[in-house]
C-alpha cells in the first residue's frame, strides 16, 4: 500500500511540474479567468477587460471593465488569493487544477474504499490516472477540475446513507457550503445540491428534518452572493447564454 501511495505522489508531483513548466495550458476562457483575478487583486473587483466575452452582445460602451457575470467567481477569486501571497495569477491557475488533481486522487480513493475495500481503491486511482479527459481538465487553466472536487466530496459524505443520521448540525452545515461553493465553481452543478437536498430527506427520518436547516444555509449563502452580485452588476440573476439570432452588425451595434 505504502509503495501505490508513493507511486501516486509521484505521478502527481510529475504532472504539477509537466502542467506548469511544459504544457501551460490556456484557452480563451483561461485567460479571461487570469484576467478577472488580476483585476481582483488590483483592488477593480470582479471584472474582465475583455468587452463581450461570453456575452450574447457587446456591453462595453457604457462600463469597463465589464461586469463579470458569465461564469462563476470562485475559480478566479481563489487565484486572486493565491496572487496576494506573491503567486503569479497565471501560474495560480494552473497550481489549482493541480491540487484539484490530487484531491480527486485521495477522494476517488477514500470513497472506492468505503465502498468495495481497497483494491477497488487501488483500481479507482489507476483509471483516473488512465482518465485521459481528467489528464486534459487538471493540466488545463480551468475550474472543471476543482467543480469535480466538490462533486467527489458531497459523494464521500453521502456514503454510506446510515451515517447521515448522525451528522451534527455543524457537519450538515459544511456539506451545505461544499454544494454551495461548488455552484460558485460551475454553474452547471446546481443540480449538486438540489440532489443532495433530496436525498437527504428521503434518507433521513422527518424527524431529523429539522437538521437540513444548516445545509441549506450553508448552501444558499454562496449562492445568493453570486446572484445578487450579477443582478446588482448586469440586471440579470444568471448569464444569457444564447446562440445569437440577430445579424453581426446588430450585435456590434
Amino acid at each position: 500500500m505504502l509503495i501505490c501511495s508513493a507511486l501516486a505522489l509521484i505521478y502527481l508531483a510529475l504532472f504539477a511540474h509537466n502542467s506548469l513548466t511544459r504544457f501551460r495550458y490556456f484557452s480563451p476562457d483561461s485567460m479571461n479567468y487570469v484576467d478577472v483575478a488580476r483585476n481582483i487583486a488590483s483592488g477593480r473587483g470582479l471584472v474582465q477587460s475583455a468587452i463581450g466575452y461570453n456575452h450574447m452582445h457587446f456591453l462595453g460602451e457604457k462600463q469597463w471593465p465589464a461586469p463579470f457575470t458569465s461564469q462563476p467567481p470562485l475559480y478566479p477569486l481563489v487565484i486572486a488569493g493565491l496572487a496576494k501571497i506573491g503567486i503569479e495569477p497565471a501560474d495560480g491557475a494552473l497550481i489549482l487544477p493541480a491540487v484539484s488533481h490530487a484531491a480527486i486522487f485521495i477522494l476517488a480513493a477514500m470513497l472506492a474504499r468505503r465502498l468495495a475495500g481497497t483494491a477497488a481503491a487501488f483500481i479507482a486511482v489507476a483509471a483516473l490516472a488512465w482518465f485521459f479527459p481528467l489528464q486534459q481538465s487538471c493540466r488545463s487553466a480551468w475550474s472543471d477540475a476543482l467543480g469535480a472536487t466538490f462533486v467527489l466530496a458531497v459523494l464521500f459524505a453521502f456514503t454510506p446513507p446510515s451515517q447521515l443520521r448522525e451528522f451534527s448540525f455543524a457537519r450538515w452545515l459544511v456539506l451545505g457550503l461544499v454544494c454551495g461553493l461548488g455552484v460558485a465553481t460551475r454553474y452547471a452543478l446546481a443540480p449538486l445540491a438540489v440532489l443532495a437536498g433530496v436525498y437527504a430527506l428521503k434518507t433521513l427520518p422527518p424527524s431529523s428534518w429539522r437538521k437540513l436547516f444548516p445545509f441549506v444555509a450553508g448552501c444558499t449563502a454562496p449562492v445568493a452572493a453570486i446572484l445578487v452580485h450579477n443582478f446588482g452588476a448586469s440586471g440579470h440573476f444568471l448569464p444569457l447564454h444564447d446562440v445569437s439570432r440577430k445579424p453581426l452588425a446588430q450585435v456590434l451595434a
